[in-house]
């Protein structure tokens, strides 16, 4: 039998760079357009906010540890990183999501901070 025949750094690294090949990028961003939008986070107001833009990376993508039972009914573990305008500013944060083979995912956490204009 042969071992560490798997590379799996690597296609870890092939996933994450060709995402937009297999993930639907549009509800991707809906999904956290909708979870911004819905939630409230730590605000800092400020003279001048960063760019008002819509904007979504995966910054990793990983195989979830099997040994580890992490989460039996998913096999990926996605961080998504955002920057979406909220009301008057931008919110800008990382998500980290589940994903499985069927194309369930869950939202496990997010990091965000909604950056807002100060007023003068």
């Amino acid at each position: 039998m042969l071992k560490n025949i798997f590379k799996k750094s690597e296609l870890e690294d092939t996933l994450q760079k060709q995402w937009t090949n297999y993930l639907d990028h549009l509800l991707l961003m809906r999904m956290v357009m909708e979870y911004v939008r819905d939630t409230t986070f730590k605000e800092i107001m400020q003279q001048n906010v960063p760019p008002i833009k819509c904007k979504l990376s995966v910054t990793k993508f990983s195989l979830i540890n099997y040994v580890n039972n992490i989460r039996p009914n998913y096999d990926f573990e996605i961080f998504l990183e955002f920057t979406i305008p909220k009301e008057d500013g931008v919110a800008i944060g990382t998500s980290v999501y589940f994903l499985n083979l069927n194309g369930d995912m869950q939202l496990d956490q997010c990091f965000c901070t909604w950056f807002r204009p100060k007023n003068s």
